[in-house]
């Protein structure tokens, strides 16, 4: 059973900043190197704005953070001084597609950003809590604000949300939420043959994290905790593709003659992770 602990990033960790890939890669070759820094020195060396008051330094290491490039890279940490490390999927990306332009490594970290224990409040609030009810499929920026409203006091509690997939500097290749007129609409991750290992990956990391010590797992108790299906909106019939391709790829097995269905993993989330991008001519 998952024991595992939330540290979801708080609704304001962003100061308003939408997250800028060129400033995402500037912080991960930051932290490829192996340096560490407070976030003066960060700043410093990364060329990312810090502003006396505020800048786009601890943004963009929330970011980073909640999109599961980087992590601490350890638990005890020097006062103010910033020191983290790559992810094995952060790894992948530096090498292979350090700018996140490519619309799969944009949609693997969206869906890190909505991870229920370590993604950041307003897109758990708003993806895995907001599908399929009570805001489905299209809503008003009204009716968002009225749903996060439930979680959280003040006003514009989406922040940047909204804007960073409509922004070809930030997300938009990924485009989880569109602008059309006055209505958002959500958007499901697209699935291809190019995407089929980089969402495998992602779900073996959810295996990983909610169930580390389980090697078999109903799948309705995999939803009720990592509510994937919510974050995804997947129809059950890509679902089932999903199992099947990643089945034939030796990430999992499905047990269907129990009620309910078993997931058997059968490699971990760090075997697959180097291997995201093979299918992308």
């Amino acid at each position: 059973m998952n024991s595992q602990k939330s540290s979801l990033l708080p609704l304001r960790f962003h100061c308003t900043f939408k997250p800028e890939r060129n400033h995402l890669h500037s912080l991960m070759a930051f932290v490829a190197s192996g340096q560490k820094g407070t976030p003066q020195e960060i700043s410093e060396a990364t060329n990312i704005p810090m502003g006396k008051s505020t800048g786009k330094v601890k943004p963009t290491i929330g970011y980073c953070t909640g999109m599961w490039l980087i992590t601490n890279s350890s638990e005890k940490q020097t006062t103010g001084v910033k020191e983290f490390m790559l992810t094995p999927f952060g790894k992948k990306v530096f090498l292979e597609d350090p700018y996140l332009r490519l619309p799969i490594t944009q949609w693997i970290a969206h869906l890190f950003l909505c991870h229920p224990l370590s993604g950041a409040k307003a897109w758990v609030h708003t993806f895995a809590d907001g599908f399929p009810t009570p805001l489905g499929w299209q809503f008003t920026p009204e009716q968002l604000q009225t749903h996060l409203a439930s979680f959280f006091e003040g006003k514009n509690l989406d922040g940047p949300m909204i804007g960073m997939y409509n922004d070809s500097a930030s997300f938009e290749l990924c485009g989880a939420i569109k602008k059309n007129g006055k209505v958002l609409e959500r958007v499901s991750p697209p699935i291809t043959e190019e995407t089929i290992a980089g969402y495998g990956a992602w779900f073996l990391q959810l295996l990983d994290d909610f169930f580390p010590d389980t090697h078999q797992v109903p799948l309705s108790t995999f939803q009720k905790y990592t509510k994937w299906t919510n974050i995804t909106a997947w129809t059950t019939n890509e679902q089932l593709m999903l199992f099947t391709q990643w089945e034939s790829r030796g990430l999992i097995s499905i047990d269907r003659h129990m009620t309910p269905w078993l997931i058997i993993r059968r490699c971990t989330a760090d075997q697959v992770w180097p291997h995201i991008y093979d299918d992308i001519l």
